[in-house]
């Protein structure tokens, strides 16, 4: 009787014990459920977005009004989001635009520009790191200002000198704003010599831009193309040479003529090492055969020359003057009144016709003596004489149309071994010859 009573009291408690594990389980899906839907479709999450870029609108207003923006550009903030997991999950920094609107900017000066952010679908901004950007507008300034240098640490060897610097430009343009293009005043190439001793080549030695009183100009607005140069630093070494003057010929010398040259000595400028080697200047050579002005010789006497001689140089120098003035005077000079005057080529020829000389009469109209001088070592000439020089006259040109009057015959000097090679006449002759009818 017993047994069958208590079975239906079991049965009652396994159901109350399955209901139990069924609610606790429903409540955890449904918990489970709310916390899904609250952390990832609730509308009030929140994601900060870090430096976010400012763009800045409206510039091109501003440039009609000939203003620029040389402050402002590359602000970045920092953009807090609100909205559901799923969609926050999936921004990047490229979906939200940030801007500031220039447009209040009217003048050359700071403003303060508000910054926007345009939210994307789904979200709503909360807020960001700041509400405005600075910006510095100023007018467009182009300037062209000279390229100068500046040498320092100079420690070069006795006697050396920088030349001149040939710079690739001498001018450089420069843009920016007003305010700070106007204090430039030129530009300059700082050239540190600390280590030159020889020419040397500089490489991409940087451009500065300097005031008035020489201090440095600098701002991240200016703009120029030049930004550095490359060039050479000659280094040269002067010496003073003297002039020496050879006679080519051997009828003079130093000894026997005396030798002006104005001025005495030349500046030789050139790389320090080909100046040491020395041999820098070459002689001036005479030639005693083309020198001298023969006719002044003949008819004043005066063995002496002036004329401007170049100076010659080895290569890789340059000579200053490139010129100077030679003037000479001959002391080995020497007269002689040469009796020995005979004619040559007696048989001549008038145009077609032939015709022999017969009986020619030459009658001197000046004497039956010519003076010539000559020029050569003094011992020689004091062993010249008078039957060694003769003064030899050409009749040639002349026909028997000539019979009768006086005509005027080439003449040229001839000197007898040994002094033939030794001695040089001076002047150019000629002879008045009387042809007399037959």
């Amino acid at each position: 009787m017993n047994s069958r009573d208590s079975s239906p009291v079991r049965g009652a408690k396994k159901n109350t014990a399955s209901n139990v594990i069924i609610f606790i389980i429903c409540v955890l899906i449904a918990f489970s459920l709310w916390v899904y839907v609250m952390l990832t479709e609730s509308p009030d999450n929140e994601q900060i977005f870090h430096h976010l870029q400012v763009e800045l609108t409206n510039t091109d207003v501003l440039a009609k009004n000939g203003l620029s923006i040389y402050g402002g550009y590359g602000n970045l903030i920092d953009v807090t989001l609100a909205g559901s997991r799923s969609v926050l999950s999936k921004l990047t920094n490229q979906d939200i635009i940030v801007t500031a609107d220039t447009s209040n900017c009217t003048d050359s000066g700071r403003f303060d520009c508000v910054i926007k952010v345009d939210v994307p679908p789904g979200c709503k901004l909360v807020g960001k790191s700041q509400e405005t950007v600075n910006v510095y507008v100023d007018d467009l300034l182009t300037k062209n200002v000279a390229l100068t240098e500046q040498r320092e640490n100079t420690n070069l060897p006795e006697g050396c000198s920088t030349g001149t610097i040939v710079f690739p430009v001498d001018h450089i343009q420069v843009e920016g704003p007003r305010a700070t293009v106007s204090r430039i005043e030129k530009a300059k190439v700082v050239v540190d010599l600390a280590n030159v001793t020889k020419t040397t080549e500089f490489l991409d030695v940087p451009i500065i831009f300097v005031d008035a009183n020489d201090t440095k100009v600098e701002s991240t607005y200016l703009e120029y193309t030049t930004k550095t140069v490359s060039f050479t630093v000659p280094v040269v070494k002067k010496v003073t040479v003297p002039l020496n003057v050879v006679f080519q010929q051997d009828y003079l010398s130093l000894d026997t003529c005396a030798v002006t040259l104005t001025p005495a000595e030349v500046t030789v400028t050139g790389e320090p090492d080909v100046i040491d080697r020395g041999s820098l200047i070459e002689n001036i050579y005479i030639d005693e055969m083309t020198a001298f002005d023969k006719d002044k010789a003949t008819k004043y006497g005066e063995l002496s020359f002036t004329k401007d001689v170049t100076v010659g140089h080895v290569a890789g120098v340059t000579v200053s003057p490139a010129q100077v003035n030679l003037s000479a005077v001959a002391n080995s000079r020497f007269k002689v009144r040469v009796i020995n005057i005979p004619s040559t080529n007696v048989e001549g020829s008038g145009g077609t016709v032939n015709y022999e000389w017969v009986n020619v009469n030459n009658q001197w109209d000046n004497g039956s003596s010519v003076e010539i001088v000559l020029i050569g070592p003094v011992n020689v000439l004091r062993q010249i004489d008078v039957a060694d020089v003769t003064l030899r006259y050409d009749m040639s040109p002349f026909s028997e149309t000539s019979a009768g009057s006086t005509v005027s015959a080439n003449a040229w000097v001839e000197i007898e071994p040994p002094f033939k090679d030794q001695v040089l006449a001076l002047g150019s002759y000629t002879v008045s010859v009387k042809i007399a009818d037959d």
